[in-house]
């Protein structure tokens, strides 16, 4: 038997043509589905979620991440689309929100304590799917503020405070919360008075930052709240607003002095500023104390004034002066010569005349000119303060300007802006003031030393 007979047929039996496309056939199907093993689309999943915990009843993170709304997940995987959903156990998630094939972010259902799958559907069928990947812890968990850093600042300070604590939540906001009467604020719904915090930044569960307010000096609770206004969390006692510490020392400063020529005033040795006390009253600061009653209101405020701003070695003085009064009875005294009291200010009054005659009364805690160097002519422009009865700073244009330097010694307190006197910055560079009774000048300092108390003139 041939293997191909006269009709075409191999061993007799098959046609040849119907052999040739059985095989082809055949060869084609490993070749298809290596095809379509190659080019087709693979099934979308999910690999990842984050956070992974989340509370119950108001799910919110507990793993933090800043771009994370309170009640969103954000979901990591492959060929994510819109077209797919999302099952967290047997609740569908409230919104499914694709930003690309690879992540992706549900919003959570209220969901129960508990421990849930992620699962990833197409219609009804199931695509992907994450074991226990979800932790609902109970809501009935607390709140807590463990401590506070800072615990205090000076009074007008501002700046930020790091509160570290358990199972704090996004969107909190922070009350310093008084339980005396700050002068201000607003009223919680027990009558406390609070003034909040302007931000409020979470960056774990356990630590947030907020930013100081001003507050009045006093003792505060720090205080959470949630969106509803309910308060989560509260430190007691713990956060304080005190008076900013002063010290005082004496300076001895270099003043260049600008005036019109045609301003007549002299600057002498000796000469003593008057400007701590008030500016062009042209009433001297030392009344007699026989005729301190018959003055007018306005030189009882001048007199609180300078005792207001009048060095601790000077309030020492009198308190000293006061030996015949207990220490309490000289503070009393003091508070209310500050506060007006005309019959306190005169004996206080009293003894800074007696210690004037011995040359270390009240005119020493003032600034005094100690040297006045040559004047000179200037010719130009120039922006001057004299004289201060203008109602502003007087402009000289191609006039000519007189133009000398004078020495002063200064009593000046530091302050957290530095050093003043009379509230005014002493510091070169700066404008500084000086008036009598017989005159008003400005000028800027150019030179500054401190005085140690050897060198320091009584």
């Amino acid at each position: 038997m041939t293997f191909i007979d006269d009709e075409g047929r191999i061993f007799g039996k098959f046609n040849l043509i119907d052999v040739v496309i059985g095989v082809l056939f055949i060869g084609a199907i490993p070749i298809s589905y290596g095809a379509f093993v190659l080019f087709r689309t693979p099934d979308p999943s999910i690999l990842s979620i984050e956070p992974t915990q989340v509370m119950a009843g108001n799910p919110v993170d507990l793993v933090v991440q800043q771009s994370i709304t309170p009640d969103m997940v954000r979901i990591t995987g492959n060929f994510l689309s819109p077209s797919l959903r999302i099952v967290i156990g047997d609740r569908p998630a409230e919104a499914f929100l694709v930003a690309s094939q690879e992540s992706a972010e549900i919003r959570l259902p209220d969901l129960s304590a508990g421990t849930y799958d992620i699962v990833l559907l197409e219609q009804e069928l199931e695509l992907s799917r994450l074991t226990n990947a979800l932790v609902v812890h109970p809501s009935e968990t607390v709140m807590a503020i463990n401590s506070l850093t800072p615990t205090y600042v000076f009074s007008g300070q501002l700046g930020s405070m790091r509160i570290h604590g358990e199972r704090f939540q996004p969107r909190l906001t922070a009350r310093f919360v008084s339980r005396d009467d700050i002068g201000g604020g607003e009223f919680t719904s027990t009558g406390e008075q609070y003034i909040e915090a302007p931000d409020f930044v979470l960056e774990s569960p356990t630590a947030a930052e907020i930013t100081i307010p001003l507050l009045p000096e006093g003792i505060y609770d720090v205080v959470l709240y949630n969106p509803a206004g309910e308060e989560k969390a509260r430190s007691s006692d713990q956060f304080s607003v005190i008076t900013t510490p002063t010290t005082t020392s004496h300076a001895r400063i270099t003043v260049r002095f600008v005036s019109r020529s045609d301003v007549e005033f002299t600057m002498t040795v000796g000469d003593k500023d008057t400007s701590v006390l008030a500016n062009g009253l042209g009433v001297d600061f030392l009344p007699n104390s026989n005729i301190l009653a018959s003055l007018p209101p306005v030189i009882t405020e001048r007199i609180s004034a300078f005792l207001n701003q009048a060095p601790e070695e000077l309030r020492q003085r009198i308190f000293e002066a006061l030996g015949d009064s207990s220490q309490q009875t000289a503070q009393e005294t003091w508070a209310a010569a500050l506060a007006g009291d005309q019959r306190e200010q005169r004996r206080i009054i009293d003894i800074l005349n007696r210690d004037d005659h011995r040359g270390q009364g009240l005119l020493a805690a003032v600034a005094e000119v100690r040297s006045v160097g040559s004047r000179r002519i200037m010719r130009g422009e120039a922006t001057i303060g004299l004289p201060l009865s203008n109602p502003g700073p007087s402009y000289i244009s191609d006039q000519s300007v007189e133009v000398f330097d004078a020495v002063l010694d200064v009593p000046v307190t530091l302050t957290r802006s530095g050093w003043s006197y009379g509230g005014q910055p002493v510091k070169v560079g700066r404008v500084f003031q000086m008036e009598t009774l017989g005159y008003a000048a400005r000028g800027w300092v150019i030179d500054m030393e401190f005085l140690s108390r050897a060198n320091q003139r009584p």
